[in-house]
């Protein structure tokens, strides 16, 4: 079950904004990344650490999100397959030949800055002639009360990178740090989205909903 339950807390990306309150620069609705993660979790007395990378797939069109997890656990691999289909509002997690299904917890968000999130300037990384212009920004995300500060290319709004802080019942006290490479527009293969037939199984049971992680 911890398979399931780290799958179940590393839902890695969403989108910044709720419908109609998106405000500044929006990415691509197709888009797809690796993303590598560093996690601390702490509940009580117990202090855990998640790393790893995944493979990400959006489609802010379809409402739908894939990811293609290879995880660490305090150094032990977990992966697994989690596909979000938000016109269902149902997450499908699948580690080790198990499918579980979960809520949701809120509606899939747009592809845009928040509205209320708080510019905090403008860098580069580079050198020389060889530099990308970035743009940070920080907001709270309103349904989890989040703190998120992120990064995307001033030009372009492309995802950069994003760090996360913030407390619930289920994972704890946790902060965690993001960032993307090899980012490609569209889907190249749709069959991401595919529900496995594991979890078209009449006997899989709707679970509580889990907790979102990401201020993409």
């Amino acid at each position: 079950m911890l398979q399931m339950y780290i799958a179940g807390i590393v839902v890695a990306v969403t989108a910044f904004s709720l419908d109609g309150v998106q405000a500044g620069c929006c990415w691509k609705t197709e888009w797809e990344a690796v993303e590598g993660l560093t996690m601390g979790i702490t509940k009580g007395e117990e202090k855990h650490i998640i790393e790893g990378y995944m493979g990400v797939h959006y489609d802010y069109d379809k409402k739908l999100i894939a990811l293609d997890e290879d995880l660490y656990y305090d150094g032990k691999e977990m992966k697994a397959k989690l596909i979000q289909d938000y016109t269902s509002g149902i997450q499908y997690s699948i580690a080790r030949g198990v499918c579980t299904k979960q809520k949701l917890p809120v509606p899939m968000t747009s592809n845009c800055i928040l509205k209320n999130a708080t510019k905090l300037g403008d860098f580069y990384m580079g050198l020389g002639d060889n530099k990308i212009q970035l743009t940070s920004y920080t907001f709270t995300m309103p349904q989890e009360q989040e703190k998120v500060t992120m990064s995307v290319t001033t030009d372009s709004c492309i995802p950069v990178g994003q760090i996360m802080t913030g407390s619930s019942k289920e994972i704890g006290d946790y902060l965690a740090s993001a960032g993307f490479v090899n980012l490609t527009p569209g889907i190249k293969d749709r069959s991401v989205f595919k529900i496995p037939d594991i979890c078209k199984q009449p006997d899989i049971k709707l679970e509580d909903k889990v907790h979102r992680l990401s201020g993409f």
